[in-house]
């Protein structure tokens, strides 16, 4: 009988923690899925138009197309974009990263190539695509940069976010980031 009652006990003890332990896997599992979606709703919703227009108009922000976050440039240095409010984007030869356009304009590296028109659509593929089109030292400039996906990671310092995306000049197509420092 006493060894009746402590089976009793020992199943019913392996039943409450296999309950626990269910429910906990459960619980995690259902956690780590909406987390997953609502990183995907976010990273949907910085894809948008009207969201990267908004974004790329922030003042004092300096944008950059550059081949990576870690290695930014050859040697040559890289572009950066001040977008306006007025559909007008500047665009400077730059050497580096900068924490911000006042850094730059500081350290006497805002070197001006010109200012082009730019609008941000969306292409056939669903996928925002910003226009940059005019003149740069006289010469015509036409580029797009083609958003894929969103990216972040850090340069020395600095903490840069942005997109990955498909750059086109003269229909050469490279792949680059466009991002700007937190």
């Amino acid at each position: 009988m006493k060894n009746k009652r402590q089976w009793t006990i020992i199943g019913t003890i392996v039943v409450i923690a296999a309950v626990i332990i269910g429910g906990w896997l459960a619980t995690n599992q259902t956690g780590s899925k909406s987390a997953k979606s609502s990183s995907a709703t976010t990273t949907q919703a910085a894809l948008k138009p009207a969201y990267v227009k908004k974004t790329v108009q922030v003042t004092n922000r300096l944008w950059y197309v550059a081949g990576s976050i870690k290695n930014p440039n050859s040697g040559n240095g890289m572009e950066a974009y001040d977008f306006k409010s007025n559909g007008k984007v500047v665009i400077y030869n730059i050497p580096k990263f900068y924490a911000d356009k006042a850094a730059a304009k500081k350290a006497g590296k805002l070197i001006v190539s010109g200012t082009v028109k730019y609008t941000v659509s969306q292409n056939k593929k669903n996928q925002t695509v910003i226009k940059l089109k005019g003149k740069l030292s006289g010469i015509d400039f036409a580029q797009t940069l083609t958003l894929k996906k969103t990216v972040s990671g850090t340069h020395g310092k600095l903490s840069l976010t942005g997109y990955h995306v498909a750059r086109n000049v003269d229909n050469d197509v490279t792949q680059a980031v466009f991002v700007r420092v937190k």
